[in-house]
Formats: structure tokens, C-alpha cells, sequence
């Protein structure tokens, strides 16, 4: 049967590929101390990079977290039905969550600046594009992990998936009790663990380490956990899909009218039945009520609805 049957390009894993996968898998997926001391530490970094706006700082967080490990056993326990590998694979990934959310809600307590920075406003909109980077983690993490002579690659997988400064600004926004900044962080932190899970699984499977028959309870209820996560995915991919369209017509505007005032484009907020947006004029002269109101007439008549605008006038010489 197919199912039971390596894909022609993937070739079966060996025996000897079996016993060492396995052994550095059981390793990974038991808690030990350098576990919490790095899940500690990249906690403190990432959150301390999300107040500083330092994306450098979080890099160094993400290469640090250790989070990867027991998330790729648990996907061989899954497809393999394995509960010695399961169990002590979900017990190490909730104490490495829980830590990692109890550090940084700590951290936002003790911290004075209640400011969201970008580093965590970029952290609170995902859209099927992460899910995308998560499935892509997944693949490469489990075969850097099946095949010893890339694992070298796990720190550069470990920064594309950034599982740490998502779980970071959750544990933010349970310090600063803010729901939007917990609620965002968390379906982007959600997206990332059950893409690696479902991606490095069927990547397990296609090697050769677990048949198709064995594993389809666990990769149907995975893809059922997908399509969940896909939902408020999509909405917020269609969302950015607007946003770039207006600020492109707007660009197009501002490139063809400088003469009432060099346009920028601060925000665009999609919210109610209008949009809001928000727009830096640069002008060299005095800025007056019909130079807005032209600007306003040629956005809503390029647009082909009314929208909401706030201008910021910035003089220029």
C-alpha cells in the first residue's frame, strides 16, 4: 500500500538513523536544569528586547529558547502513538510555557514603561503568512533533527518560528492585564506550535519513521486544530491584504498631486464601517480647510468609499 511506503524523493530512515533520532529525542523531551535555566533566560532577553524595540535582542532570545526540542519530540511521539515519549514531551513543553509566561509577566510588573513598543505590536496581528513560516519551521526542524550532519541548522529554525517573544508579550499583557495585547500574542503563539507540530509530524512520516496508518488519529485532530487557528487567520490576512491596497492608492495619490502637500501614510485602521487613516502632509506653505478638503475628496473618490482621515501637518522649508 502507499501509505505504508516512502515517497520517492525521501528516502526510508535506516536502522541506525531510528536508535540515534530516538535516543536524542527522549533526551530532548525529559526536563532537566539546563532546560529551565535557558527557558529563564530567554524569557528575560526576549521581553527585555520587546521594551527596548531591539529586534538584535530578540534574535539573541529566539537562538537561546529552547522550546524546539520537546515540541518536535512530542511530534514523533504523536505519530509513532508513543506515550514514554508523549508524556514527558507535553510535561517539559507546559513547564517551559508556564515559565516562560510566569518570567514575563513578572518582568512587565517590575518594569515602570507601559508603552507597546513595534517589536510587540508586530507580535499581535498574525496572519496565515506566520502560519505559513510555522508549517515551513516544522518541516526543517524535523529533518535537521533526523539528519545529524544539518542539525547545526536548528539555531536559524529556532529564529524563523520565534516561539519565545510571543510567549514573552503574552506574559506582558498578563502583567499589564491589557485582553487585546494577551489575546493577540496568543493565537500568534498558538499558530506556531501547532504548525511545527503538524508540519514536522508529516515530515517524520514521509521519512519513513512512522506509517500513515498508525498516525492518522493524531494528523487528523492536528489539521482539525489547524483549521481552527486558519479562521481568525484568514480574517486578519484579509485584513492586511486592505491595509496594503489603501496605503498603495494613497502612495499613488501623493505621487500625483504633490502640490497640495507631500502625503505619508502613519496608519491605516480597519475597525468600523469606515476606515480610519491617519496621514502625515508635509507642505512648505500655510496648510488651510481647502487643501484638506481636496486631499480628502480625491482619497474617497480614488478609494470609491468615504473614509475617516486625521492629517499630522509637518512644515517643511
Amino acid at each position: 500500500m502507499l501509505r505504508d511506503r516512502p515517497l520517492p524523493f525521501l528516502p526510508h530512515a535506516a536502522e541506525a538513523d531510528f536508535r540515534e533520532l530516538f535516543l536524542t529525542l527522549r533526551s530532548n523531551a525529559e526536563l532537566s536544569v539546563p532546560f529551565v535555566l535557558l527557558m529563564i533566560l530567554s524569557t528575560l532577553l526576549a521581553s527585555t528586547g520587546l521594551f527596548l524595540n531591539s529586534a538584535s535582542v530578540i534574535i539573541g532570545a529566539m537562538i537561546l529558547a529552547p522550546l524546539m526540542s520537546p515540541i518536535i519530540s512530542l511530534s514523533m511521539g504523536i505519530v509513532r502513538s508513543d506515550r514514554s515519549l508523549v508524556q514527558p514531551s507535553l510535561k517539559t513543553l507546559a513547564a517551559g510555557l508556564s515559565m516562560g509566561l510566569v518570567c514575563a509577566a513578572i518582568f512587565a510588573l517590575l518594569t515602570p514603561l507601559r508603552t507597546l513598543t513595534p517589536e510587540m505590536a508586530g507580535r499581535l496581528n498574525p496572519s496565515l503568512l506566520d502560519l505559513m513560516v510555522a508549517l515551513l519551521s516544522g518541516v526543517a526542524g524535523a529533518y535537521a533533527h533526523a539528519k545529524e550532519e544539518i542539525a547545526r541548522s536548528l539555531a536559524g529554525v529556532a529564529i524563523a518560528v520565534a516561539l519565545v517573544p510571543p510567549l514573552a508579550v503574552v506574559g506582558i499583557g498578563v502583567g499589564w492585564m491589557d485582553t487585546a495585547t494577551m489575546l493577540g500574542a496568543s493565537l500568534l503563539l498558538i499558530t506556531n506550535l501547532i504548525g511545527i507540530m503538524l508540519a514536522s509530524s508529516a515530515t517524520f512520516i514521509m521519512l519513513g519513521f512512522a506509517p500513515i496508518s498508525r498516525a492518522r488519529k493524531a494528523l487528523r485532530l492536528s489539521l482539525v486544530l489547524m483549521l481552527l487557528v486558519t479562521i481568525p487567520l484568514s480574517l486578519r490576512f484579509d485584513r492586511m491584504v486592505d491595509q496594503n491596497a489603501i496605503q498603495d492608492t494613497l502612495s499613488r495619490i501623493a505621487a500625483n498631486h504633490p502640490e497640495d502637500g507631500i502625503l505619508d501614510v502613519r496608519e491605516v485602521i480597519l475597525s468600523g464601517k469606515k476606515p480610519l487613516i491617519r496621514l502625515d502632509v508635509r507642505v512648505q506653505q500655510d496648510w488651510n480647510e481647502t487643501m484638506m478638503d481636496r486631499h480628502k475628496a480625491r482619497i474617497e473618490q480614488t478609494l470609491g468609499y468615504p473614509a475617516d482621515l486625521e492629517f499630522s501637518v509637518v512644515h517643511v522649508r
